[in-house]
């Protein structure tokens, strides 16, 4: 075996434990009773014994959720046993279905002894005489909901809802529709409709919003709110306008003065819904006081009551194709409506997929690293390599899967949270305790990847549209200016504002690029710690950009830096100069001006498309890395914005170029005013001898008394481990 692989297989063996046994992700994508056989467990790779069976969990979001357990009568399809539980699409704190994916995670696992898991009660009634207070139908709500709009909406008033149906603007004054459906409609006198809406505008004027609501056509009255803040419509209409199947909402905006802009969010309909399995096999039902409830196309066999609040299900035999439920077949219990939902014989659903695991045990004793690497699984090869050479450093190193973070800190749910969570856990329990983290991977706002690149022929010849940015995934911090990308917010613990580690990220989106990413770190610390010399400050000729970036110029002139200047002027700066200028080997660049995520701005007249003022994501491949890689210090908006589902940032672009562009990228995420005293507190910090690594200047630079903006939005993309030593000595060139 040679050294490298030896070196790979003790990392990979390192003495981290898994979990006792295999865990069990069961994807639940729709609301209803979900059935899990022994046959669809074993296929998928887990497989317990009779003796285990007593012991079968259910968790979902750290609660354990009841399970109905039967044996079955081998050799019956199902195996030797099966379970059912109450599942549901995945629900969001401030919203109907959770930002992060309809798809609900529940974790199967095998506990300790002594720990005892949750189960529902089953009990057999006989079938009871109906009475004429039987009631065929319940009170039921209708909930509509498309998230077809991203619009991350500011200010104090915003909501936390960022995905919509539709606008309604001024702007375009036709009428806007959208179908909602309902079903099995009762003897309805008269239904209640709710029309969730956001306001995006505000005007000087008040009331902002005046949207006018029509219902199958008929007018319903009129929205009225204001400013950027979330209004719910409501009315009661006559039940004559309520139609089996699809119906049209109508949303026109009324008296407009100046432009009102305002988005539909969802639609309620309150009715009468008859008790009828339909088409499914499942349905939903309500009783009251002291009555009960008729199904009439039961059919034959066991008919399942499961209760919604209580872990009991009810076995009703159907008679003559009709199954009655009295509230004397359940526990005793004060007045109120219960609800349950009712399953006819086979009518429980499958899941929409099962995945086995054996997960690292995070939170097992004895854990500790210095370096913390967390990747996502198809980046794990290039991160151990990465790891190795950290190790050989001195520094102990662990390669974690963002996967094994889901299951041990949300049970298997996909959530950056738990992210937090883990990195809460490891500076608290570990030791030692982590300084530097490398989140390695890449991330996107779009949680449930909804979001493609344009079908345009350079993105399918580039296959851009297929690569997944959703890799590891990141904070979206509300900012003043909108949802900020913020893998800081990741770092601070729960009610601080500071982080106190050292966080960092490798934006891959293949193994391909993860491998070029370590091979351009290792590379640039081949002969120990980077000598800085030279500086680099560009800037534009805004007056406050200029003083600030002379400010930093004369600072790393007072530090040692050989500093050149390269300022805006009426002529402009060509992008070759730009191009070329990076080129040269500067250690250190510092550039100060407007931009976005695809342009840095050099000059008094920015022209994007002429170009010759500006340094572009497409300029970025004429980079040749002929003398050394520079890291990047960026004073823009968006410089480093990583987190759009299928584009690159500047930042992003910089780092990913194999063996050019930057060795690191530090730069806002987001919407920023030029953070001078980051970048002052960040060069005097820069290869200290006490604290010599980039994460080091990094956090020091985050903690020296900024803004809440700039903490949570200044973002390292390289390597926090990255080692470098101040101007001076002998070496210096």
């Amino acid at each position: 075996m040679s050294g490298l692989s030896l070196a790979l297989s003790m990392i990979v063996a390192a003495p981290v434990p898994t979990v006792g046994s295999p865990v069990v992700r069961i994807l639940v994508a729709r609301d209803g009773v979900v059935r899990v056989t022994d046959t669809m467990l074993r296929r998928a790779g887990f497989d317990i014994g009779p003796r285990d069976l007593p012991r079968l969990r259910l968790r979902n979001l750290g609660h354990q959720v009841p399970v109905l357990v039967e044996r079955g009568r081998p050799p019956e399809p199902e195996g030797r046993f099966h379970f059912e539980f109450l599942g549901k699409v995945r629900r969001g704190e401030h919203r109907h279905v959770s930002r992060f994916g309809p798809a609900n995670t529940y974790l199967l696992d095998l506990p300790p002894h002594g720990i005892p898991p949750a189960r529902i009660a089953a009990a057999r009634s006989a079938p009871t005489r109906e009475t004429p207070l039987d009631r065929t139908e319940s009170d039921t709500v209708a909930h509509a909901e498309m998230d077809l709009l991203h619009l991350p909406i500011t200010g104090p008033a915003a909501p936390l809802e960022t995905w919509f149906w539709a606008e309604v603007s001024t702007a375009r004054p036709r009428a806007v529709p959208v179908a909602v459906s309902v079903d099995r409609i009762g003897s309805v006198r008269e239904f209640g409709l709710r029309v969730g809406l956001v306001g995006y505008s505000s005007l000087p004027h008040t009331p902002d919003h005046r949207v006018a609501v029509f219902w199958n056509g008929h007018d319903v009255g009129t929205a009225v709110w204001d400013g950027a803040a979330a209004f719910v419509f409501e009315a009661v209409i006559a039940g004559q306008h309520l139609k089996e199947g699809e119906n049209e909402l109508r949303l026109q905006p009324r008296d407009p003065v100046g432009i009102d802009v305002s988005f539909l969010d969802w639609v309620e309909v309150a009715y009468s819904r008859r008790n009828l399995f339909g088409l499914d096999s499942q349905t939903s039902i309500a009783l009251s006081g002291d009555g009960s409830a008729v199904i009439p196309d039961a059919g034959e066999g066991a008919v399942s009551f499961f209760d919604l609040e209580f872990p009991r299900v009810s076995l009703i035999n159907a008679k003559s194709g009709r199954v009655r439920l009295s509230v004397a077949d359940g526990p005793e219990r004060g007045p109120g409506e219960r609800r349950f939902q009712v399953v006819r014989p086979g009518g429980a659903h499958a899941p929409e997929r099962i995945e086995v695991r054996r997960p690292v045990d995070l939170r097992a004793a004895g854990l500790g690293a210095d370096f913390l690497i967390i990747a996502h699984p198809s980046l794990e090869n290039a991160a151990r390599r990465l790891a190795i050479a950290r190790e050989r450093e001195g520094l102990k190193t662990l390669v974690v899967s963002i996967e094994d973070v889901y299951d041990m800190f949300r049970d298997g749910s996909f959530d950056p949270g738990a992210l937090r969570d883990f990195l809460t856990h490891a500076r608290t329990r570990w030791s030692p305790r982590p300084s530097y983290v490398l989140l390695f991977g890449d991330a996107s706002w779009d949680y449930r990847k909804a979001v493609k690149a344009p079908a345009t022929s350079a993105n399918l010849a580039s296959g851009l549209d297929l690569r997944d940015h959703q890799l590891v995934p990141t904070e979206q911090w509300q900012s003043p200016y909108g949802a900020a990308p913020s893998d800081s917010s990741l770092a601070m613990r729960e009610g601080e504002e500071l982080p106190d580690l050292a966080i960092g990220r490798f934006p891959a989106t293949s193994p391909e690029e993860a491998e070029a990413l370590v091979d351009k770190t290792l590379d640039f610390g081949r002969h120990g710690a980077a000598l800085l010399g030279e500086g680099q400050v560009m800037s534009d000729d805004f007056a406050p950009h200029r003083r600030g970036a002379e400010g930093l110029a004369s600072e790393l002139e007072a530090l040692g830096y050989r500093a050149g200047r390269t300022y805006g002027r009426a002529e402009g700066t060509p992008t070759a100069a730009l191009v070329d200028l990076l080129d040269r080997g500067p250690q250190l660049v510092v550039f100060v001006g407007h931009g976005s995520r695809f342009v840095w701005r050099i000059g008094p007249r920015p022209d994007i498309e002429k170009g010759w003022d500006a340094l572009s994501l497409a300029d970025l491949d004429r980079l040749e890395g002929r003398r050394g890689l520079p890291l990047v210090v960026a004073l823009t908006c968006y410089a480093n914005a990583f987190d759009h589902p299928f584009a690159d940032s500047m930042g992003e672009k910089l780092l990913r170029l194999p063996r050019r562009g930057a060795i690191a990228a530090i730069a806002p995420s987001w919407r920023s005013d030029p953070p001078f005293a980051f970048a002052h507190a960040f060069v005097a910090a820069l290869g200290a001898p006490a604290a010599p690594r980039l994460g080091d200047a990094y956090l020091t630079a985050l903690r020296s008394g900024l803004d809440a903006v700039s903490v949570r939005t200044i973002t390292l993309l390289g390597d926090p481990t990255l080692t470098f030593a101040q101007p001076g000595g002998e070496e210096w060139p």
